[in-house]
């Protein structure tokens, strides 16, 4: 082969592997989510200095309103495991339901401690 072709050859090899870059980056958005995450919001586990085990647990919707709140002290919450993610799943989206009926953010009606 000359030079010529060589050249050629790369350069269609180049374009072929771009598009199928573009192509699966394209495909991408069939990525399967966790069964833990919501399509209503998410929740932020905040744990606080000083006591063993305090944390606020903060639930916002998709419009990153706050829709719940809640305190535990000398409650461990190890968001590592799936069942808790499950259980803080459910708290998410009753608060949300909540928060759509009444237009208002809760606080410590004791979903979490309850769920856990």
């Amino acid at each position: 082969m000359n030079h010529s072709k060589k050249i050629n050859i790369v350069i269609i090899a180049l374009a072929l592997s771009l598009s199928f870059t573009v192509t699966n980056a394209q495909a991408g958005t069939g990525v399967r989510q966790p069964k833990w995450v919501s399509a209503k919001g998410y929740w932020v586990v905040e744990t606080t200095g000083g006591k063993r085990g305090a944390h606020i647990i903060h639930f916002y919707n998709n419009d990153n309103q706050l829709v719940y709140r809640e305190t535990l002290s000398g409650v461990s919450v190890k968001t590592s495991r799936r069942n808790v993610k499950m259980k803080l799943k459910k708290v998410l989206e009753t608060s949300v339901a909540g928060y759509a009926l009444k237009k208002e953010k809760t606080e410590n009606l004791a979903l979490v401690a309850k769920a856990l």
